[in-house]
Formats: C-alpha cells, structure tokens, sequence
C-alpha cells in the first residue's frame, strides 16, 4: 500500500456506482479516512499482540493454555 492505490478504489466512479446500486445506504468513506482508519487499527491491534505475547512469555505452560482458552 505505498501509493494508496488499494485505498484509492473507493473515489473511482465506477466502484461508487456499483456499490450504490446495490448498497444505496451504504456510506463510502475516502481513500484518506479508509487509509487513517486502518493504520489506527494496525497501531492497536498491535499493541494488544505485543501484550498478549508478553502475557504469554511470562506464563507456564498449564497457564497459558487456561489463559488462551479464556
């Protein structure tokens, strides 16, 4: 995703079309919404995986079988 191209796809004007065809009431965000959303959900899924795993490092093994199935 260097160029934004995958994000882009949402302002061309066919793919606006077909989505309101089918999906009228759907909202499409811009390619710069939809570009800052998933970079925040990267940084925060990131951060509860580098928890788990630091969770996980610090439990025996019994433990962390209890604590995934959680």
């Amino acid at each position: 995703m260097e160029n934004n191209q995958p994000f882009q796809i949402v302002n061309d004007c066919g793919f606006r079309s077909l989505m309101k065809t089918g999906r009228p009431e759907y909202y499409i965000p811009s390619a710069e919404t939809l570009s800052c959303d998933v970079k925040n959900m990267f940084v925060c899924v990131h951060g509860h995986i580098a928890k788990a795993l630091k969770v996980s490092l610090m439990l025996p093994c019994d433990d962390l079988r209890t604590h995934l199935i959680q």
